[in-house]
């Protein structure tokens, strides 16, 4: 196992706290695939994309372990491969994004104030692909570039599960989520969350377009669409909810 810690030594191989690595990605590709990489409490600066592959990373709770944007080339966080698991921890204040969840689990995770302002780019908090969310929090991100999709999250596939979604805000369709392709929806709270774009916009709170997309058993609450659409809670052009 790895170890990384504001205050460590800084010694390779980060194997205990003692030589615990000051920098995450360093600890990361140090470890070997399906090891584990424990991260202290403390605020990390993330400047360039953190890259998590077949490895368990382990925050001391999202109130404590804070990743921290700045000014990163791209998403904050990536998650790449099925055996990845990142817990524990928050990621925010990413000006190009939060997380990108090619495969793998987050949980128990706060995906907080994270933005973007360009083309083709959906998902200011979370863009996933395939995986699961599960016990996270989603709040206070804004897609704010003029229809791109998902203010919160988008999702072509995988599953957002036992999550608050709250907060967030859109300049296109789907403030809160955005589900696309095959995605699951399941035991979530969905509120708060707005579309601001007065032409176009759709779904404040969930927008689905797909038949084979999901929500099931969620509360959708107190969100808001100004557009001239529908769907200030719920706009659902394809899918199933139960």
């Amino acid at each position: 196992d790895r170890y990384v810690s504001t205050n460590g030594s800084h010694t390779a191989p980060y194997t205990d706290w003692g030589k615990a690595s000051t920098n995450i990605q360093i600890a990361l590709d140090a470890a070997s695939a399906g090891e584990t990489v424990y991260l202290s409490n403390g605020t990390y600066s993330v400047v360039s994309p953190v890259l998590i592959s077949n490895l368990v990373v382990i925050g001391m709770g999202p109130e404590s372990t804070i990743l921290q944007g700045a000014s990163p080339s791209d998403r904050l966080v990536r998650l790449q491969h099925t055996n990845t698991v990142l817990t524990a921890v928050t990621i925010k204040g990413g000006n190009k994004g939060g997380v990108y969840v090619h495969a793998g689990v987050l949980s128990n995770c706060w995906v907080l104030s994270n933005t973007l302002n360009a083309y083709q780019n959906y998902g200011a908090g979370l863009h996933m692909l395939t995986g699961l969310v599960v016990q996270c929090t989603i709040a206070g991100n804004v897609n704010s570039y003029g229809n791109m999709v998902g203010g919160g999250a988008y999702l072509t596939g995988g599953m957002i599960t036992h999550s608050t979604i709250s907060s967030n805000s859109g300049a296109g369709a789907g403030a809160g989520v955005a589900l696309n392709g095959k995605s699951y929806l399941r035991n979530c709270l969905v509120s708060g969350n707005s579309v601001t774009e007065p032409s176009s916009g759709s779904g404040g709170a969930v927008y689905m377009n797909n038949a084979n997309a999901v929500m099931e058993s969620c509360t959708v609450a107190g969100n808001s669409c100004t557009a001239e659409r529908s769907g200030g809670g719920l706009y659902k052009a394809a899918g199933v909810v139960t």
